[in-house]
């Protein structure tokens, strides 16, 4: 059986087991990408309240999130597991350097 179909048989149990919950998204993502992107370009709101990304693009499904699983946990890429747990810190020493007013965590 293939590793996918193994997955798919598996959700269940996941759920049980670690009180996941599953949505259906009926929605078209293809134009998604494009909302970002303009999103990422837009300047910060003249109101100082920082930059707004509206888009609700994302990556759903059990390939995609078994995918990150792995990508987090890979023996062999500890750059991710790193950068996951560096996260905050880097973050705050970055805002910690900026004008007060432009970062908001």
């Amino acid at each position: 059986m293939a590793e996918r179909d193994q997955a798919v048989q598996r959700i269940p149990e996941i759920l049980r087991d670690t009180g996941w919950t599953v949505v259906l998204v009926g929605e078209e993502q293809s134009g998604k990408l494009a909302q970002v992107t303009a999103g990422l370009r837009r300047g910060p709101d003249p109101s100082g309240s920082g930059k707004r990304i509206t888009s609700g693009f994302s990556y759903w499904g059990l390939e995609s999130t078994v995918a990150w699983a792995h990508a987090c946990n890979d023996l062999y890429y500890p750059v991710m597991r790193e950068s996951i747990g560096s996260f905050s810190r880097r973050l705050r020493a970055v805002a910690d350097r900026l004008p007060a007013g432009r970062c908001t965590m």
